[in-house]
């Protein structure tokens, strides 16, 4: 897992990061440079070239931007909450509903969506941050705001390895934040005011401030925490049900099965480029608190890329500047108009010939002069038709890149009806469906992090504003603990951390065009049926924005109160309490009783009054008894583990010696069988010496008796060699006779 907490590793990960989304970037700074920039609607190099020569731009992008991000502003974004698990139910929707559109509201979130809007379609990427603060400057209540993220392209990145589209995988991310040099001494002093690294390759504008960029991380840790399943099937926290054990034991609730889960929680710390400036902060918040909206999103090779909606339009728009400067260009350098002729034939006609560009002479005379040709006039200004049908082409191609052509925009001059007109425009609203997709997906996503959120943050009693969905806010007291009056038991009303609910958001128009439309369905039944209009007069009325027509709308519904047309079901709450009051002030009053009988009453109001303040003690009473006997269980419950841990710890002491006894024995068992191995070794061992030995002495005296019979037959021979010697010697001594000698060996 990434130390998050060294600072040169989160570094490290903040550059891969850039590194990665580094061609998206880059091509979202251009277009945004594009659209906004002075000149940016030209290449570089050829306005450079242009210098003294017109260059006009024909801006054709930022209509377009405009037109989709002007459908956007002009959609409503409904939500709905609806409960998904736990304890939530249909009136803790109804309350995260009101309050996650009370957020919207005193966040101005309209304009930071509107902003968005303009800023993803034009350039690619854009987004908001959800921010936890206080609500007054000397309150402690703190509320859940929307804010906008100046310069979102360049303030923040993701986690590489994320590909939602809303980023809600991301396990970082940064948020950087220019601040200027005096501005970061007096808030840092002594820091060096060493600024985060800046993935931007060149800098557009060269006045700017001097500044220090710094930023604020956000990364997720995950924390561990026991969720049990009851035997009724619900599944809860085992820390918050802890108290309450014995209680649902008694019920004939137990546990069935218990697991550790992982909660994931975002911290927050800021950095420069020197070091942290402040410790990790836990916050309520479960994924990171930055919304990103994207325009054409999509996973391409494992990559998340985007675009804006002039993306390819943004060469076209070139040629169509470079195209139309040339023609402006030509047309001005080009000679006006002539009319040639010789001095002879103009002699005398020079006035009229000076002003024939004002004056109303329905002839213009000349002097005839033979053999010269007559006067004739010569065209002088002349368009090149290529540079004409670059323009048109390129106008073509912008259309075509963007998927927006003036007919499906309802601009149609008169060769089609409005019943036409209006299917080119549903036609064309086609190209513009995945930019809505893209504000649904980041609004549900923003949508989510405040229902996780909410709970954390509103988790005391207090007064909140609800916002209902028709613009209309009522207080509502949540976290409020009241007495039930049947069990004499506290009860929790409107506890939002009970339960869990899921958000969706819808595409739909404005409150304001749905009331124009509510009148003309109204007005098109009535044309049906004219009794819809007597009907619902109050409803037709109430839908039509003018001044007063609220209290006319108000009056004509009081009389169909009166008269019955409106059902019950439809009344509201004041309506129905008035309903009520009238009916008891309806019923026939009882006769006056007389002073005993009041007296009488008094005191038995008196006598239930007392009685029901006793009851009220015994009940307190009875919770204070309930609570010393929650406490004696505990103590019993604890004195009761402490016992079970020291028998535990005497059972561990005992099996240790056992097991050091027996560790014991097999050393003595291992010492025997290791001495009888190294005895029986040494026999062996003496018995082979002894072998040895026999066999060496064996050896030597059969080398020796070898040795003696080789010596005494070396000896035999060389005695024969000498008595044949010496028989040789005699016979060459001995004259040519035959002599028998006869030699006696034994004789030397």
């Amino acid at each position: 897992m990434t130390d998050y907490t060294d600072h040169q590793t989160v570094l490290n990960a903040i550059g891969a990061a850039q590194d990665a989304d580094r061609d998206n970037l880059e091509h979202s700074r251009e277009c945004e440079e594009f659209l906004h920039q002075r000149d940016g609607q030209w290449e570089s190099g050829v306005y450079e070239k242009f210098k003294n020569h017109p260059r006009y731009t024909l801006d054709l992008a930022n209509p377009i931007v405009d037109q989709i991000a002007g459908q956007i502003k002009k959609a409503d974004f409904s939500i709905k909450v609806k409960p998904s698990g736990g304890s939530a139910d249909d009136d803790g929707a109804k309350v995260m509903a009101g309050i996650v559109r009370n957020i919207e509201n005193v966040s101005g979130a309209k304009y930071v969506y509107s902003k968005a809007a303009e800023g993803f379609i034009g350039a690619g990427v854009d987004g908001w941050m959800i921010t936890q603060e206080y609500s007054e400057d000397d309150g402690f209540n703190q509320e859940l705001f929307i804010r906008n993220v100046p310069n979102f392209i360049d303030s923040v990145t993701f986690d590489p390895n994320s590909m939602m589209q809303d980023r809600s995988d991301s396990m970082f991310a940064i948020k950087r934040t220019a601040m200027s040099k005096a501005a970061f001494n007096d808030a840092y002093p002594k820091r060096s005011g060493l600024s985060l690294p800046e993935d931007r390759q060149e800098q557009n504008y060269i006045e700017k401030p001097d500044q220090v960029i710094i930023g604020d991380f956000f990364y997720i840790k995950d924390d561990k925490k026991t969720v049990v399943k009851l035997s009724n099937g619900v599944v809860a926290d085992l820390e918050e049900i802890t108290p309450v054990l014995d209680e649902l034991a008694s019920q004939g609730i137990i546990e069935e099965d218990s697991r550790v889960i992982k909660v994931p929680v975002v911290y927050i710390r800021k950095l420069d480029g020197e070091g942290w400036i402040n410790k990790e902060q836990r916050t309520v918040f479960k994924h990171i608190p930055l919304i990103p909206v994207y325009g054409k999103f999509k996973i391409s090779n494992n990559k998340v890329i985007y675009r804006s909606a002039i993306d390819k339009a943004l060469d076209p728009c070139r040629i169509n500047n470079y195209a139309y400067s040339r023609i402006v260009s030509d047309t001005v350098l080009s000679p006006k108009p002539k009319i040639w002729m010789t001095r002879e034939q103009s002699e005398g006609e020079e006035s009229t010939l000076r002003t024939m560009n004002t004056n109303n002479n329905p002839v213009q005379f000349y002097n005839h002069v033979d053999g010269q040709q007559s006067p004739y006039q010569v065209d002088g200004t002349t368009t090149n038709p290529a540079l004409v049908q670059i323009m048109q082409q390129s106008n073509q191609a912008v259309t075509q890149a963007t998927g927006l052509f003036a007919a499906n925009m309802g601009d149609n001059p008169g060769l089609q009806s409005g019943v036409a007109i209006e299917s080119l425009q549903e036609a064309g609203s086609t190209g513009t469906l995945d930019w809505f997709e893209s504000m649904e997906i980041a609004q549900t996503h923003t949508g989510r992090i405040l229902l996780a959120a909410i709970p954390k943050v509103y988790d005391a009693t207090r007064k909140v504003r609800i916002l209902g969905e028709d613009g209309s806010i009522e207080e509502q007291v949540i976290n409020d603990s009241i007495i039930d009056n049947q069990t004499g038991q506290p009860v929790i009303v409107n506890d939002l951390s009970k339960g869990s609910y899921d958000m969706t958001v819808s595409v739909g128009k404005s409150y304001k065009s749905r009331q124009e439309a509510s009148v003309a369905a109204i007005l098109e039944m009535a044309q049906i049926d004219p009794t819809v209009i007597q009907m619902g007069q109050d409803i037709l009325l109430k839908n039509t924005n003018a001044p007063g027509l609220d209290l006319i709308a108000a009056r004509f519904r009081q009389r169909l109160l009166q008269s019955g047309v409106i059902p019950e079901d439809q009344w509201t709450e004041e309506e129905q309490a008035k309903a009520q009051q009238a009916r008891e002030q309806a019923q026939q009053q009882p006769p006056q009783p007389d002073s005993m009988m009041l007296a009488a009453q008094a005191e038995m109001v008196k006598a239930e009054a007392d009685m029901a303040t006793a009851q009220l003690k015994q009940q307190e009473l009875q919770i204070k008894v309930q609570e010393l006997q929650l406490r004696a269980q505990e103590m019993q419950a604890v004195n009761q583990l402490k016992m079970a841990e020291l028998q535990m710890k005497g059972q561990q002491v005992g099996l240790s010696a056992q097991q050091d006894q027996q560790k014991f024995d097999l050393d003595v068992a291992s010492l025997q069988q290791r001495g009888q191995k190294d005895g029986l070794t040494a026999q062996q061992n003496q018995q082979k010496f002894d072998l040895d030995v026999a066999k060496a002495q064996q050896d030597l005296n059969i080398k020796s008796q070898s040795s003696s019979v080789d010596n005494e037959k070396k000896a035999t021979e060389t005695e024969g060699v000498e008595l044949d010697n010496m028989a040789k010697k005699i016979d060459l001594m001995t004259p040519n006779v035959e002599t028998t000698v006869i030699i006696d060996p034994t004789n030397s």
